[in-house]
């Protein structure tokens, strides 16, 4: 018999997150922290995540507070942003994101980032922030993400504004939707 204080299970699969290699409804709860806002189409994140999770299934969600890090300057993410990039299925090739990224960073020089965004003049080097992966295709502050969600059909749990020993997160745990239903009409957003 396996011992299980005794033995290890390491899990490590790459995959994109709004295509992941799992079966519909396995999971119990999945959590993310500080990967949402790196995702062009969020609307197809989540639901595939909701495609994971068991009906009534955890999502624990850990992302950074707009007003708290570099992107206080950006405007936040509207919740009809993220129903037209679901309509339009925008990836990471789709340029606009990016466009608004570097438009606002650009008002700051660049200022906000970490040196290892500077190139060796000094200047800004917006292709190295790309090509890492580390912008952000949105921001929110708690209430953008809930109402995001409560459009998706989850059922909001938990929402803190400050997670203690972060000062830039917040944090939603929020229910699984149990109804099945991904297709999603303009008209919800008058509900």
């Amino acid at each position: 018999m396996l011992d299980a204080r005794k033995s290890r299970i390491f899990v490590d699969v790459n995959s994109d997150a709004a295509h992941l290699p799992f079966a519909s409804h396995c999971f119990d709860y999945l959590c993310s922290s500080h990967v949402l806002e790196h995702m062009p189409n969020t609307i197809s994140v989540l639901e595939e995540w909701a495609r994971v999770l068991k009906p009534g299934g955890r999502l624990v969600l850990r992302l950074p507070h707009a007003n708290r890090t570099f992107d206080r300057i950006r405007p936040k993410t509207t919740l009809e942003h993220h129903i037209k990039d679901s309509e339009l299925s925008v990836d990471y090739s789709d340029p606009t994101h990016w466009e608004e990224w570097e438009d606002t960073v650009s008002k700051t020089d660049g200022h906000l980032w970490k040196d290892s965004a500077r190139q060796k003049d000094g200047s800004f080097d917006f292709q190295y922030i790309v090509r890492r992966g580390l912008i952000h295709y949105h921001v929110w502050t708690q209430n953008e993400m809930v109402r995001l969600l409560q459009y998706l059909d989850f059922t909001i749990l938990v929402a803190l504004d400050r997670v203690l020993d972060d000062d830039i997160s917040f944090l939603i745990i929020a229910e699984a939707p149990t109804r099945r239903d991904r297709h999603r009409p303009n008209e919800r957003l008058t509900e």
